[in-house]
């Protein structure tokens, strides 16, 4: 069974068009989805994204986000979902996620999410001030860290404190899911939407996840390297004010203005040789052709 890809996007279509490309590594049979909103100066732009990726699905989000990831897990059929954001990059080759290696990562009820961002190379976590602090998953060497005959790493979140990456297990940038599991999810948090207020943004989401944090079994698979890096170059929403655009910021408007004008960012021009973290700021405009 081919794996449900869901990539959320606003008013990013130069980001977009690079994480679409990128798709080129991962590694799975898989049937993608854009879920998408854009402002007025956007649509045509988005129409263009649409007939020069005729193989992707382009999905106008409605008035609930939740309803649309739920319905689209449910008419997909797949037995896994992965999740990425339009300024994620798929930057290397992912370990071949066929059904066997999935069926693999996911053959205890233990493992709650396959990350497809972490790695023996994360070593490194952002912080508030913009600076990066060592947090390797060294720090629970001989707790209970085990490895595959594919190399693949499996460890116990627990021994990780909460929010930081190696304790994240549900997060919507990188991460792979049963779809039994993340039906069920939804199901609750739709039923939850209308005495919520809840913005329907992917932030907002990912944090209406993580009501299930304390629920969800305490292991987490992920490859020796990851596959997966997000570039917070801007911010398309205000629900969640995470970092961005503190080393490379490049605002939206200017990155339409270059995607009309027929710019584009190859994939091959970009430098991932010191991919430490999960969030890393790229020069994503070295790309440009």
């Amino acid at each position: 069974m081919p794996v449900s890809l869901i990539i959320f996007s606003k008013n990013r279509p130069l980001q977009l068009d690079l994480c679409l490309n990128s798709l080129i590594n991962f590694d799975a049979e898989y049937l993608p989805t854009v879920i998408y909103s854009c402002d007025d100066e956007y649509i045509e732009s988005y129409e263009i994204l649409k007939k020069n990726h005729i193989d992707v699905a382009f999905w106008p989000q409605s008035k609930s986000l939740f309803r649309d990831v739920l319905n689209r897990v449910v008419s997909h059929d797949c037995d896994y979902t992965c999740f990425l954001t339009d300024d994620c990059i798929v930057y290397r080759n992912t370990t071949k996620l066929c059904d066997d290696t999935l069926n693999e990562v996911f053959d205890t009820d233990m493992i709650t999410s396959f990350s497809l961002r972490l790695g023996d190379n994360i070593t490194k976590r952002g912080t508030n001030d913009g600076q990066f602090v060592h947090d390797p998953l060294a720090y629970t060497k001989g707790l209970n860290i085990f490895r595959n005959n594919r190399g693949m790493i499996c460890y116990d979140r627990t021994q990780h404190f909460y929010g930081g990456y190696w304790n994240y297990p549900l997060s919507v940038d990188g991460h792979i899911f049963r779809s039994s599991d993340l039906q069920e999810w939804m199901f609750e948090i739709c039923y939850l939407e209308p005495i919520k207020n809840w913005q329907h943004t992917p932030n907002e989401l990912e944090r209406a996840l993580q009501r299930f944090s304390n629920e969800v079994p305490p292991l987490m698979v992920c490859d020796k390297v990851s596959s997966v890096v997000n570039s917070p170059n801007n911010r398309v929403q205000e629900t969640i004010t995470n970092l961005n655009g503190h080393q490379f910021s490049f605002s939206c408007s200017d990155l339409l203005k270059m995607y009309e004008e027929g710019q584009r960012i190859e994939l091959n021009k970009l430098d991932f040789s010191n991919i430490n973290c999960p969030h890393l700021e790229l020069d994503i405009l070295k790309g440009l052709e």
